[in-house]
């Protein structure tokens, strides 16, 4: 075999072995619980449950190989008792922040917490889903909010620093997940 032939050889067992590796990896990652709670009168539950699970798929294939962290979204009802160690995402109908869609915050008890504002998004003309999938993600990456790095500009002086919202980047006009389209 020529050395090229063997280089590449080795270049694609290390690559298989590393992602073998990651693969592993992931199967050792402890998933948080979140718990998806329809407290909206725009939604019904019919609509929420396959969105859960759509973004589950969104978590476990495309959030967890990349981030490291994984959580286990669970859909609930109005009515459902959310056992008190679960961070939770709350649907809502209209905004309590004037101009937000949703946002992530943490509990007095410091448990993180959720709001996706439903009829607010549906009213501006963009797709709850996104809400959720959006505030899902930034919660599983910085649940206590207190997580950010530093943007320079682009000669290497910093200029500023930024929150770690994962899915700020991505809102740049409708980005609906395909698993519910």
């Amino acid at each position: 075999m020529s050395t090229s032939l063997t280089n590449l050889a080795t270049q694609v067992a290390q690559t298989v072995a590393t992602e073998s590796a990651a693969l592993a990896a992931m199967t050792k990652l402890v998933p948080v619980e979140i718990a998806i709670i329809n407290e909206s009168t725009v939604l019904t539950d019919a609509q929420v449950a396959p969105a859960v699970v759509a973004i589950q798929t969104q978590v476990s294939r495309d959030f967890a190989p990349i981030y490291g962290k994984t959580a286990r979204l669970l859909f609930f009802n109005k009515s459902a008792t959310i056992p008190p160690e679960m961070w939770q995402i709350a649907i809502l109908d209209d905004s309590d922040q004037a101009g937000a869609l949703g946002y992530h915050d943490i509990t007095v008890s410091g448990q993180p917490l959720g709001k996706v504002f439903a009829k607010t998004t549906q009213t501006d003309g963009l797709s709850w889903t996104v809400t959720l999938s959006h505030e899902a993600l930034e919660m599983l990456q910085d649940p206590w909010i207190n997580r950010c790095f530093e943007v320079d500009d682009g000669s290497g002086n910093p200029t500023q620093f930024q929150a770690d919202e994962v899915g700020d980047p991505c809102i740049t006009g409708d980005t609906r997940i395909a698993l519910l389209d």
